[in-house]
Formats: C-alpha cells, sequence, structure tokens
C-alpha cells in the first residue's frame, strides 16, 4: 500500500472532521437537541481521530492484507465525511438564503423557516451520527491490538483447558459405553 495515499486519505479524514466539529459547535448555541447532537458528534470523531491516527503508526508493521483493507476503510470513512461536509454546506447555504438567524424576510415565513432549518440541522446530524458509528464500529481495531499483544502465557494455559476438557470429555464418554454395555 502506497504510504502517500493512505497519508493524503488521512489528511482529507481530518480537515473533513475538523469542519464537521466546527459545525456542532455553531450548533450548540441553537438548541438543547442540536447540542446534544453536536456533542455527540464530536465525541465519536474525536474517538475515531485517535483510532485513525494509531492505525497509521502500525501500519507498517502490518501484513499487506490488514494494510489494504485498513486503507479501503479509510476510503470509506473519507466518502462519508465528504458527504457530511456538503450536507453541512448545504445547511449554511440554506442558511445564508434566509438570512441572519435562519429568518426570512417576510415575517409570516420567520417562524416557518426558523422550524425548517432546525429540521435540517437535526437530520443532517443525525445522518452524520449515524454514518459515524457505522465506520467506527466496522473500523475497530482492538481486536489487531489483542493479537499483536498476544501472551503466550495466555495460550499455554488455553491449550491445557482445552487438553483438560477434552480428557474430561473422553472419561465421561468411556464412563458412558460402560454403563451401556452394563444394561443389554
Amino acid at each position: 500500500m502506497d504510504p502517500i495515499t493512505v497519508f493524503a486519505i488521512l489528511e482529507n479524514c481530518y480537515k473533513y472532521g475538523e469542519w464537521i466539529v466546527v459545525f456542532c459547535e455553531s450548533c450548540k448555541h441553537a438548541d438543547q437537541e442540536l447540542a446534544e447532537r453536536a456533542r455527540k458528534v464530536e465525541s465519536v470523531w474525536i474517538r475515531m481521530k485517535e483510532q485513525a491516527q494509531f492505525m497509521e503508526r502500525i501500519e507498517p508493521v502490518m501484513k499487506p492484507e490488514l494494510r489494504y483493507d485498513f486503507k479501503e476503510s479509510l476510503k470509506v470513512l473519507e466518502r462519508k465525511l465528504s458527504v457530511a461536509n456538503a450536507n453541512i454546506q448545504a445547511v449554511q447555504q440554506h442558511e445564508i438564503a434566509l438570512g441572519p438567524g435562519g429568518k426570512k424576510k417576510i415575517f409570516q415565513f420567520q417562524r416557518w423557516a426558523r422550524k425548517g432549518k432546525f429540521a435540517w440541522e437535526k437530520e443532517t446530524l443525525d445522518e452524520i451520527i449515524t454514518d459515524l458509528d457505522d465506520w467506527r464500529d466496522r473500523f475497530d481495531p482492538t481486536w489487531y491490538l489483542t493479537m499483536l499483544n498476544a501472551n503466550p502465557k495466555i495460550d499455554e494455559e488455553l491449550r491445557k483447558a482445552g487438553l483438560q476438557a477434552s480428557h474430561q470429555a473422553h472419561h465421561a464418554r468411556s464412563a458412558s459405553r460402560g454403563l451401556d454395555s452394563r444394561d443389554g
């Protein structure tokens, strides 16, 4: 895997993620529901960014298949973040069209415009949360870390436990056969 490609994908992901966080900051003061969603997006982003940075550091020691999977997973993240940013820009463009505070110039449409903007922002944040949660769940490097930290002592104990269970099962089968031969 080309390290420059991974670096470029990660840089885009970080840039998009930071833009999303900036948008979330602007939502925090608008409404309690938006603030909660914005906080969740920020929280997910912080953890995802840390995961990606860690995987970037250990990427050189990964097997080729894992490197490929890492790169493809990052491409998915990049697409999701790009779509999220496009949605955010659409919300912001809508706000510009409405004027400051999301208000139309004509009085009777002010309330409708604010409700519409609020619903659109909530929907946008909900989509971002869903996409980021899905990606984070798929891109969980803990299994790989577990493999890297495999302890020979644990492996030995598991092997012993397996042999002991096998030995007990053998005795149980033998005892069962002995009872079966006496019944006949």
